[in-house]
């Protein structure tokens, strides 16, 4: 399924409010099926925030080891709901 230009902005803009909503949920993991997919989108995600390459991230002091394949993926909802807005607006 592709978006729309317009529809693309508009998920951007909604998911960019509901990212500052979340952030002032007491509890804010998300969890997520332990798959490849999932982890790359995690470790973007972290990258992104730190201005970085996942090269850079997965070499910093800041980046933390996969879960083992038995266990869910616990992300902020707020930080990835923040950063697939980002993606939706590079898409412009």
């Amino acid at each position: 399924m592709s978006l729309t230009p317009n529809e693309a902005e508009h998920a951007a803009d909604l998911l960019s409010a509901y990212a500052d909503e979340l952030g002032n949920h007491g509890c804010n993991d998300y969890e997520i099926d332990n798959t490849d997919e999932n982890w790359a989108l995690v470790e973007s995600a972290e990258a992104w925030n730190r201005g970085v390459t996942v090269e850079e991230w997965r070499k910093s002091d800041d980046a933390y080891t996969r879960p083992s394949k038995n266990k869910k993926i616990v992300a902020m909802d707020w930080f990835l709901a923040g950063y697939l807005s980002f993606r939706l607006y590079d898409r412009k």
